[in-house]
């Protein structure tokens, strides 16, 4: 998969990734690779910090990044410095600026190039094993290039629902098969919980024409606790871990698990993570390092910010509000959020919104199963994301017009006056002025539509650590 550098123009082709990895020695480390619509990033990481609890040393490549480019790779759920992510980046740019024997150069995209990156560091520093997530869809995927042999252990996929229509197809079908399209043969395939029917047929005769093993995700039960008050909402904010029980194979007793991850949708990738790690524990390798307790202090621990993630926000000595913050995208996502919102703080919802802009996909579409009738929203642009100069917001005016609409009284919408004006890198005053006006009366407010807009809140807790702070 190639991206222009400068448009949002997307190639899908591995010819170029190709020229560039083989300029390498052979990647050898062994691989979890994960596709999907939603929950990519959630699953690495379960996975991630399972292994980690294990002893392993885990390398793991998502994308995007939040902050920073090389937050996308890290080693012991960490991200790698600076110095060794440049390090190893400007070999990589030498090598996909240079030909090779009258060839021409590869002149791979910037996300293919960060590919490379991410398996040459991991490859160097000799991880026990890789969590990999696909960027978008699967067969023609950057992450793609990987050994068809001998390197990836289990392959996997999330939730598969429409999206980037303009590259993948315009059907949960058309698209499955393009994700499907990492599959190995040989390789165990980890089907994660469906939304959609006709999904997993198509799933299932795409991994068997490569020659992989379909794996459904095991079940996952709810002890039925509550920690809710008699109208319904949560006691308090954040609300407490999700507790589940999951039965292993072969074990008598369940395992009772700690979820972190906030949302009903996190119990279907804790399902698919477990699934993963359940294919891993059936090869002789890793039959024995990973017993039961590496699973639950793995799960217990597992962070993944800017998903479904609250702060508390002071702007004076009498005013607290909770924020939730959530990278939400996406007609599904954005649902998984509203049904989140709904079950912790019924009623009106505040919300500061940023959307990034995509040929293939309307405002409307995220936005519709979002706001209410009664909510309040501020529309704001992003900052500029680094080393991704083809990710633009919407205009604000545009998501406006669709505000309305759904939510209905026109005051109760307010958006950023200078979006002509580009916002620099970094530059978090739109975000900050959008807080200080719809928190005057709310007590907690949602920011969503872009995990770019997450950053700039990521951003702003770092420079105003006394007026904003995780929970």
């Amino acid at each position: 998969m190639s991206i222009n550098s400068t448009t949002p123009t997307i190639i899908l082709s591995l010819d170029r990734i190709y020229r560039l990895v083989n300029k390498f020695p052979a990647f050898t480390r062994p691989t979890i690779h994960v596709t999907g619509t939603n929950g990519k990033g959630s699953v690495t990481a379960l996975v991630a910090s399972i292994l980690h609890e294990t002893g392993l040393r885990v390398g793991r490549f998502n994308s995007p990044h939040l902050l920073h480019v090389r937050d996308s790779i890290s080693i012991g759920l960490k991200p790698v410095s600076e110095s060794r992510y440049f390090e190893t980046r400007s070999i990589v740019d030498r090598a996909n600026d240079e030909g090779d024997k009258g060839e021409e150069a590869p002149r791979a995209s910037l996300f293919e190039a960060l590919t490379v990156t991410a398996m040459r560091i991991f490859e160097e520093e000799a991880v026990d094993i890789a969590v990999i997530e696909v960027g978008m869809g699967g067969r023609l995927d950057s992450t793609n290039v990987l050994p068809e042999k001998g390197v990836v252990k289990v392959s996997a996929m999330t939730a598969v629902d429409v999206d980037h229509v303009q590259w993948l197809g315009s059907t949960p079908p058309e698209i499955a098969r393009e994700k499907a399209g990492i599959a190995r043969s040989g390789v165990p395939f980890v089907l994660g919980p469906q939304m959609r029917g006709d999904v997993e047929g198509i799933v299932k005769e795409t991994v068997a024409a490569s020659g992989g093993r379909l794996v459904n995700a095991p079940s996952i039960s709810l002890p039925g606790t509550s920690h809710r008050d008699s109208g319904g909402s949560f006691r308090e904010l954040p609300p407490p871990p999700t507790m589940v029980q999951y039965q292993p194979p072969n074990d008598i007793r369940p395992l009772t698990l700690t979820l972190p991850l906030h949302g009903q949708h996190q119990i279907d990738n804790l399902s698919t993570a477990l699934g993963i790690i359940e294919c891993l524990r059936q090869q002789p390798e890793y039959t024995h390092r990973i017993d039961n307790s590496s699973i639950v202090r793995g799960v217990r621990n597992t962070r993944w910010p800017g998903r479904m993630e609250f702060f508390q926000y002071s702007p004076s000595t009498e005013r607290v509000v909770t924020i939730l913050a959530d990278g939400a995208h996406n007609k599904a996502s954005a649902a998984s959020l509203r049904r989140y919102i709904d079950e912790i703080s019924p009623g009106r919802t505040s919300f500061v919104l940023s959307l990034s802009h995509s040929l293939s996909k309307d405002p409307s579409e995220t936005l519709e199963p979002l706001l209410r009738p009664g909510d309040s929203a501020f529309m704001v642009p992003f900052s500029s994301v680094e080393d991704m100069p083809w990710v633009k917001p919407v205009n604000p005016t545009e998501m406006v017009t669709v505000a309305k609409r759904l939510i209905g009284e026109s005051e109760r919408i307010m958006t950023y006056d200078s979006y002509n004006n580009p916002i620099a890198p970094g530059d978090t005053s739109a975000l900050s002025n959008a807080l200080e006006l719809v928190t005057k009366d709310s007590d907690l407010v949602v920011v969503a539509g872009s995990l770019y807009l997450i950053a700039d809140l990521h951003r702003l807790k770092n420079s105003k650590p006394d007026v904003l702070f995780s929970l």
